[in-house]
């Protein structure tokens, strides 16, 4: 599998934080239903933005680990968090790399901000797509 991201793209505004495509080839593609802060055994991982986010990335790394890939397969990252401003990247990126430390590469990445999301105790959502060979 490879993944080629373009970090800028002529004629486009730069993107801070995100590259601005990814172009994966492979011949499996993993579509991960959105991932939250809950651990595996129903209970939620604490109740701030950086304690969700680190726990729906392990989450991610779970799933992604039952499928045959890791996060360097990652293509797409969408991110979903309530009630978002820009005061929140700091515990988005606190979580991240509480779980992941440096390994989550960048890529093409959206984040949306949202009134609220399926439970009223969820902060965010994230969902990926990742290829692999």
């Amino acid at each position: 599998m490879t993944i080629e991201t373009k970090e800028t793209i002529e004629g486009l505004a730069p993107i801070v934080g995100s590259a601005m495509c990814a172009t994966a080839t492979g011949s499996k593609t993993i579509y991960l239903s959105g991932q939250v802060g809950t651990k595996a055994d129903g209970t939620m991982s604490g109740d701030t933005l950086a304690a969700q986010t680190e726990q729906a990335f392990r989450n991610i790394v779970t799933a992604l680990a039952a499928n045959g890939a890791t996060v360097a397969d990652v293509a797409k990252i969408t991110f979903y968090v309530v009630d978002w401003s820009p005061e929140k990247l700091d515990g988005l990126f606190e979580g991240a790399i509480a779980a992941l430390g440096e390994g989550l590469a960048v890529t093409a990445t959206t984040l949306v901000g949202v009134q609220a999301l399926f439970e009223p105790e969820w902060l965010i959502e994230i969902d990926v797509t990742a290829v692999v060979d």
